[in-house]
């Protein structure tokens, strides 16, 4: 049996394609990053009532959270890549 390799140029793992929110905890503001991207991103408390809502961001935002009351918040993102959910914890 003869086995054949080929190089490998590339591969997408989709990694990069997935934002990058921090800081987890937060005190006063959490970034949201997804770079060469378009996205919406949706603050949700842990009753799913939407707390704060941008629309057409590009790149990076940064949401200030120094008045939400300390607890766990949902941070949901959607770009053309798909949807993301993350848990975010807000501690003062």
């Amino acid at each position: 049996m003869a086995l054949e390799y080929s190089p490998i140029v590339y591969v997408q793992s989709g990694e990069e394609a997935m934002a990058n929110v921090y800081p987890n905890p937060a005190v006063d503001f959490i970034n949201i990053s997804k770079n060469g991207y378009r996205f919406n991103v949706t603050v949700l408390d842990r009753s799913g009532t939407v707390i704060e809502l941008r629309e057409n961001e590009i790149d990076n935002v940064q949401i200030p959270v120094s008045d939400y009351p300390n607890g766990f918040y949902i941070v949901k993102i959607i770009s053309r890549t798909g949807e993301e959910s993350y848990k975010i914890l807000v501690k003062h």
